[in-house]
């Protein structure tokens, strides 16, 4: 954006406010008169006063003057107010354009942009458009008028004067533009690393832990420092292109002046001109040259707010993944009586698809969830079901109505979400809960917490309903923050409950008890759900099992573990695993254990034996297990969570490989050698709970059956074989792609 661009936003920026822009324009203008009378003034006095000794005249103008300062002096403290009110009241609008704007963007953009560049918007941006509004914009308008002004004295006092400064001028006031847009650019590069450095420290708070514990201090102020030059020659590049802006403008009048005092004093020494008109001219290109001067300050603030008003600009441009539809065709609806999707296939990127051809129909008061493995497309259900997307094929039906014929508003109104991801504000507990329906009475708020096993730990805090949850909910446990959320969609009494892994953060006995509190809901409202937990998932009317994008099986419990199918596995892989009601102690069935693939062999007393052998163990979201070429020598079967499996891909970005969830294991090919590096990254993705085993745990257990030892060593080695073959193809895949 140009900063002539950036002067016409400004003016529909401040247009609706023509009384403040009439009274700027009377401020500046009592400023200005004063500039262009001093030279007439000088000249009065001069030609008129001092040279016939006229005290009346010397008397008259000084008292013009005096006039002239005082007015001047008013106007200047005026325009420092008028102009601080006009930018206060335009950058209200935008920034709550912005904020609207900000509560429409697309989960897609949001998962690609960082969330430190979109706040930068609201702080630095608009902090540098209000600097233009009130210095720039005033300074530039100001300044401009001055030299209009200064030219059109000059030709009035002496054409010839006037024509020398006309013609050395345009060259003057063109020369800026050489260097305005390189300026521009310089200044926009400036603001955008200035963002990445922002993004930096928050990565680096975030990920604290992980970084003692790898020892990546080094790493990251090496990576610090580079960023940190990067900004340092931004910040000079934009510095000095902005500087030279200005300064080529005043080299430009500073020329003009010399030439105008050179032929100014030819011609009065030749009687053709009086010396007063020689000193209004000095007085009215030093005008100029002030004018050129301030316009050398004003350039500058003006490109910083042009390169904010661009970044604005790129936000608000974006739109939402989902267009609402037109308010004479929006359909209301006041309850749900089914949900439908008739032949959806939907795509995030465009280009593989996440879900293909899913038809599936839910009525009534009933409970259904849908299980499947990580990326199977089951959450990618619940984005279409809230319509934070459209689906790219097909209808999502409510109530046999299409969803992009539904009024957002009546949408949300009989619907509740509990996610994961608890998204608390900073604000009390009883204000948190309070935000799923705004008007419930103290009793609600209490009965919707008693419902979510929250309220004796809220009984027993100081300020009891009133303790501030901190920035995100941080002062609060994973757990409280998680049942804090379950008691604020309880309160809304909605009429579709969606739970999206709702009870992922509690400890096994609250998680139970709130789930049979939920369980109570499904006469009363449709329940639902997406979970990994297949015995939460038993107990509803219908289970829906998707596979890579495809609705695979449907039915109750029963019927799909008598069935076979893929339910029946992830329902088996699941069993056998057991938490106590704390969640610190965690045990495996003999049965569960011989089904690992390199355990198959075993007997019943060494299963036994390596049952009691394997240790609890936790993590919390975020925690590296073990990194890429590690050499660490741990077995892990999870038993509640789910990790990330990743390897470095091009540009060091991380590559995933799989997602391990309960039931399934990683890590059994460090028990083959100790010097056997990790081929992946093990990263927590929430709170888990693991059974663990080292390398001399089962070395231990096999050197007493050499048969079985040579057994196990083969399959791991098989399984290890397999994993590097799929490492190589995900690494060239990756290559490919960037």
């Amino acid at each position: 954006m140009s900063a002539a661009t950036f002067v016409k936003r400004v003016f529909l920026l401040v247009r609706p406010f023509p009384w403040l822009l009439a009274l700027l324009g009377l401020t500046l203008l009592l400023q200005i008169w004063y500039l262009l009378l001093i030279p007439l003034g000088m000249m009065e006095i001069f030609d008129r006063g001092l040279r016939s000794g006229d005290v009346h005249t010397v008397a008259l103008m000084l008292f013009v003057l005096a006039i002239g300062f005082v007015s001047q002096t008013v106007g200047g403290f005026a325009q420092e107010r008028v102009a601080a009110r006009l930018a206060g009241r335009s950058l209200r609008r935008l920034r709550d354009a912005m904020f609207a704007q900000v509560q429409l963007l697309s989960d897609g953009f949001l998962r690609k942009t960082p969330s430190n560049e979109i706040v930068a918007s609201f702080a630095g941006d608009l902090a540098s458009i209000e600097t233009a509004l009130v210095r720039g914009m005033p300074n530039l308008v100001q300044r401009l008028t001055l030299m209009v002004g200064s030219l059109v004295t000059a030709l009035l006092l002496e054409w010839r004067l006037a024509l020398a400064a006309c013609v050395i001028l345009p060259a003057a006031a063109m020369a800026p533009r050489l260097v305005s847009g390189q300026a521009l650019a310089a200044t926009v590069e400036r603001r955008d690393i200035e963002a990445r450095i922002g993004d930096f420290v928050r990565e680096t708070l975030a990920l604290g832990r992980v970084i003692r514990v790898f020892r990546l201090q080094d790493n990251r102020r090496a990576a610090f420092a580079r960023v940190s030059d990067d900004f340092d020659r931004a910040t000079i590049r934009a510095g000095a292109l902005s500087g030279m802006v200005g300064r080529l403008s005043t080299i430009g009048v500073s020329f003009l002046l010399l030439v105008v005092i050179g032929l100014g004093s030819a011609l009065s020494v030749y009687g053709l001109i009086l010396p007063g008109v020689v000193v209004a001219f000095i007085l009215i290109l030093l005008n100029m040259g002030a004018g050129a001067m301030g316009l050398a300050e004003a350039v500058p603030l003006l490109l910083q707010g042009a390169g904010g008003m661009a970044r604005i600009d790129k936000l608000m441009a974006e739109r939402s993944a989902v267009a609402p539809p037109p308010p004479a065709e929006a359909e209301e609806i006041a309850g749900v009586a089914s949900i439908a999707f008739d032949a959806v296939s939907f795509s995030y990127t465009g280009e593989a698809d996440n879900l293909t051809d899913v038809s599936f129909s839910i009525e009534g008061a009933r409970s259904v969830a849908f299980v499947g493995t990580s990326g199977s497309g089951k959450s990618t259900i619940l984005n279409l079901l809230l319509r934070h997307y459209d689906a790219t094929e097909g209808r999502v039906l409510v109530n046999g109505i299409d969803i992009r014929r539904i009024s957002d508003g009546s949408l949300r109104r009989v619907l509740a979400v509990v996610a994961q991801e608890t998204g608390l504000f900073s604000l009390s507990i009883a204000e948190n809960i309070r935000m799923g329906r705004e008007d419930a009475s103290e009793a609600q708020v209490v009965e919707a917490a008693k419902a979510a096993n929250i309220h004796d730990e809220i009984a027993r805090m100081p300020d009891g309903y009133a303790t501030e949850v901190g920035d995100l909910g941080a002062r609060l446990s994973g757990g409280q923050r998680q049942r804090i959320a379950i008691a604020r969609a309880l309160i809304r009494k909605p009429q579709l409950l969606v739970l999206d892994e709702a009870t992922a953060s509690l400890d096994p006995a609250s998680e139970d008890e709130v789930h049979r509190t939920i369980m109570k809901l499904h006469h009363r409202c449709m329940i639902v759900a997406v979970t990994h937990r297949l015995h939460q998932a038993a107990e509803m009317d219908r289970i829906y099992v998707l596979d890579r994008g495809r609705l695979v099986e449907q039915g109750t419990h029963g019927e799909l573990v008598a069935r076979g199918g893929p339910y029946a596995g992830l329902w088996a892989k699941q069993s056998g695993l057991f938490l106590s009601d704390d969640g610190r102690s965690a045990s495996i069935s003999v049965e569960r254990l011989r089904h690992v693939p390199f355990l198959e062999g075993l007997d019943d007393a060494l299963l036994e034996e390596l049952a009691q052998t394997l240790q609890t163990e936790a993590a919390r979201p975020g925690d590296v297990l073990f990194a890429e070429n590690d050499i660490s020598g741990r077995f892990y079967i999870v038993v509640r969570g789910e990790v990330e499996l990743t390897v470095a891909g091009p540009q060091g970005r991380p590559i995933t490989l799989e997602v391990a969830e309960i039931g399934d294991f990683f890590g059994e090919f460090s028990l083959l050698d100790e010097n056997l590096p990790q081929f992946a990254t093990a990263r927590a993705n929430g709170h888990c709970v693991f059974l663990a085993m080292s390398r001399d745990d089962l070395a231990g257990l096999l050197d007493r059956k050499p048969e079985l030892h040579e057994r196990v060593v083969e399959t791991i080695d098989r399984r290890l074989d397999a994993k590097l073959e799929e490492l190589v193809y995900r690494r060239q895949d990756a290559a490919a792609v960037s």
